[in-house]
């Protein structure tokens, strides 16, 4: 016989259809141990006298059964198994009555059609299928959570697991860290991610990643206890590196240009990474950035280039030409719009023809490959004219430009 024991309290209505001497009289049958029980929606149902219900059935068999077995591991399944299934899963377990089915409560044995005394409602004897929800998972714990120097405290809430023997909590959503853990008799597995949505300043987001690297790296303590890691780096150890990089970089120039970046959901593109990198060698490292590129053409407005220059240059066609010039850049990047000045530099320029454009009043320098000196850029940011004139008085300014160095991408 399987046994299911539920807590609730007894409402006792005064203003049902039957005279209290009939409930009485119907109530004896059950020896004092249960009694009908009037509801609000018109009916009397048969409750425990002391509060407290024991239900049982004998011959029945569980619907889905073969699929409970396989999420369980485990191929003889007592009740008790069942019903630990059903709360960790929260999935209700379907009852269907073979021939000479009973069911108890509290011990004595009730037909179907006496759970219930209705006007309306008329019980089969023995029901189709019986329905048992489980218990409503409801229970939160507090762990701290430490990497040996640091600790934080986080509120875990149990969900619902398809097994048998483990259990699977996860930190509450207003978490600056989602940790996703299932425990199996001794065996404790994590999943733990950043939560974007709690870690809204750069300061925090970053300060989160390095301390969930570090519980990667070294092993996590969970209220004081070390939790040995798995050995050696995991799969994500070096996207984590990387974006510990790019996020310093991004804290970094914050402090120094007086910003107050905002993180996303959004994924950073290119455009943005690249914006970062060039603010970074810029403003962090002060210097310029080399981008090897191949140039075909270069085109200036009239009103950008003076005649001596476009003379000077057809003149000397053959010659190996620099050319700087500066302009204006805007650009928005995590919620700040940025307005600096960009200064750019090319080297190894060989013109090969020179065209005039009146449609468009711009003059085309059509520029030609060499093997020996390949063409390439050297980009450098300013904060404001002052700063940009102050790099010009450098005498040594187009040789530092000149012996910029390239930087590795910044990808994540």
């Amino acid at each position: 016989m399987a046994n299911f024991i539920k807590n609730f309290k007894n409402q006792n209505y005064n203003d049902g259809f039957l005279p209290q001497s009939v409930l009485e009289e119907l109530s004896k049958k059950w020896n004092g141990n249960l009694e009908y029980v009037y509801k609000e929606n018109g009916t009397y149902m048969l409750e425990a006298t002391n509060g407290k219900i024991e239900l049982g059935f004998k011959n029945f068999e569980i619907e889905n059964l073969d699929e409970i077995k396989d999420k369980c591991q485990k191929e003889k399944l007592t009740m008790e198994d069942l019903i630990d299934y059903s709360y960790n899963s929260q999935k209700p377990l379907t009852l269907k009555p073979l021939k000479n089915f009973q069911q108890f409560i509290n011990n004595e044995r009730i037909d179907n059609n006496e759970f219930i005394i209705s006007k309306d409602i008329i019980a089969d004897p023995i029901p189709e299928k019986l329905v048992i929800f489980p218990e409503k998972m409801n229970k939160s714990i507090k762990l701290k959570i430490g990497n040996g120097e640091e600790s934080y405290v986080y509120t875990f809430i149990q969900k619902p697991i398809d097994s048998l023997t483990k259990k699977r909590f996860v930190t509450s959503p207003n978490s600056k860290l989602l940790i996703d853990y299932e425990i199996d008799n001794e065996r404790i597995k994590f999943n733990i991610e950043i939560n974007k949505l709690q870690n809204t300043t750069i300061k925090e987001y970053l300060e989160t990643l390095i301390f969930m690297q570090s519980i990667f790296n070294n092993g996590m303590y969970i209220n004081d206890t070390y939790i040995k890691g798995s050995k050696g780096k995991d799969e994500k150890y070096e996207k984590r590196e990387k974006l510990i990089d790019l996020w310093n970089k991004v804290y970094q120039i914050e402090k120094i240009l007086g910003l107050r970046f905002t993180i996303t959901n959004d994924l950073l593109d290119k455009k943005d990474l690249d914006n970062i990198l060039l603010l970074y060698k810029s403003f962090i490292e002060n210097k310029a950035l080399r981008i090897n590129k191949k140039i075909n053409t270069l085109s200036f407005s009239y009103e950008n280039i003076p005649e001596w220059f476009i003379k000077d240059v057809k003149e000397n066609k053959e010659r190996n030409l620099c050319l700087e010039y500066s302009e204006k850049y805007s650009f928005n990047l995590l919620g700040e719009k940025i307005d600096v000045l960009k200064l750019k530099s090319y080297f190894n320029l060989f013109v090969d023809e020179v065209e005039n454009s009146e449609e468009t009043k711009k003059i085309h320098l059509i520029l030609k490959e060499n093997d020996e000196n390949k063409t390439y850029e050297s980009v450098q940011l300013f904060k404001n004219e002052h700063d940009l004139e102050k790099f010009f008085s450098n005498k040594d300014h187009l040789t530092e430009l000149q012996n910029a160095k390239c930087s590795i991408p910044i990808y994540y």
